[in-house]
């Protein structure tokens, strides 16, 4: 797959249209089971084909858009009584109040007759928890009932300690897929959507150019064309972006993130070190800078230093590379892109 596809998705429960899910090569993977998972009948074939169904990566790569597509389906076609939804947090509370209010086998009866239960979160489960051992048992349960259970993560399963040996067994059982953060196939026609759904007229060469540059969530990349929108509204006010913090970050204002969130020193940053440490550091923070702001290479060369600027080229596109290989690397991006542009 060379372009992107766009899945259709339910729509909400009070009948509000959903913008489709928009996958490209990179996430080519989750088609199949999407489209099971939301097609007319999805059991049987849903729970034989995949199950359980484990979808892990950063914030902002559709993890639980798809597990709550799912829920509205399968309660439009099993009913409410039999679709459950939870975080991961909530999960372990809801198990913890009903071993306290004594009404546990009741609940477990119910959640283990679900034609689904997602599980959105599963680093939010504490370590030696009792919830993470009934929810064992509850994989078996639906698995074996012919329902289908989605679970989300931010992480592998591998890289989750936190989880019980037996549950991550059977979680590994099913398909385990890690998406990532849409390429630039799919980040045009994220743009081209959007700007659509704005009547925002965007000539080709323009819509390639943003693509290109704006990497991230699909939230962070469409948020482009709200700055050409109001561009586009009238008469730009000399220096009015300067002190707008809805403009992004400045340079200065990445590189002290940055420096803080490794704990190294402004100085050390620029310096002409190569340690490892502070390599990767200039890395990320050149690479925070090409996504939040309009830098050219040159410009935040000179703001590290003086550096020549196919260095700084060669410094985002290693991020960029490590951003679909290294979960520890998109979590870093993830965390100070949350930072530098709080909600």
């Amino acid at each position: 797959m060379d372009a992107a596809v766009e899945i259709a998705l339910p729509a909400s429960l009070d009948g509000r249209s959903a913008a489709p899910c928009v996958l490209g090569p990179e996430n080519e993977s989750l088609a199949p089971p999407l489209r099971q998972l939301l097609s007319e009948t999805p059991l049987p074939l849903a729970a034989e084909r995949f199950n359980p169904l484990v979808l892990t990566g950063p914030a902002g790569t559709g993890k639980t858009m798809v597990a709550r597509a799912a829920v509205r389906r399968f309660t439009a076609c099993y009913g409410a009584d039999r679709v459950w939804y939870f975080t991961g947090a909530d999960f372990a509370r809801e198990y913890q109040c009903a071993s306290e209010e004594s009404r546990l086998v009741e609940t477990l009866h119910r959640w283990s007759n679900a034609a689904l239960l997602v599980i959105d979160g599963l680093d939010q489960l504490r370590p030696r928890h009792p919830a993470q051992w009934e929810l064992r048992r509850l994989v078996d349960a639906i698995v074996h009932g012919g329902g289908c259970l989605v679970a989300t993560a931010r992480q592998p399963l591998a890289c989750l300690p936190q989880l019980e040996r037996g549950l991550c067994d059977r979680l590994a059982c099913g398909l385990s897929l890690g998406l990532k953060w849409p390429g630039e196939a799919a980040r045009r026609t994220l743009l081209a959507d959007g700007a659509a759904r704005r009547g925002l007229p965007l000539p080709d060469k323009q819509l390639h150019q943003l693509a290109h540059k704006h990497e991230g969530p699909p939230a962070q990349v469409v948020a482009a064309l709200a700055k050409i929108e109001l561009r586009s509204a009238g008469p730009a006010i000399p220096g009015a972006d300067d002190d707008d913090p809805a403009a992004g970050p400045t340079f200065k204002q990445i590189a002290s993130v940055v420096g803080r969130y490794f704990s190294i020193t402004q100085t050390a940053l620029t310096s002409p070190s190569r340690r490892k440490s502070l390599v990767y550091a200039r890395c990320v923070a050149i690479y925070l800078a090409r996504q939040l702001t309009d830098m050219s290479y040159a410009e935040i060369g000179q703001g590290l230093g003086g550096r020549d600027h196919t260095t700084i080229i060669h410094g985002e596109h290693r991020i960029a590379e490590q951003l679909g290989q290294d979960p520890a690397t998109q979590e870093t991006i993830d965390q100070l892109i949350r930072i530098l542009k709080p909600a």
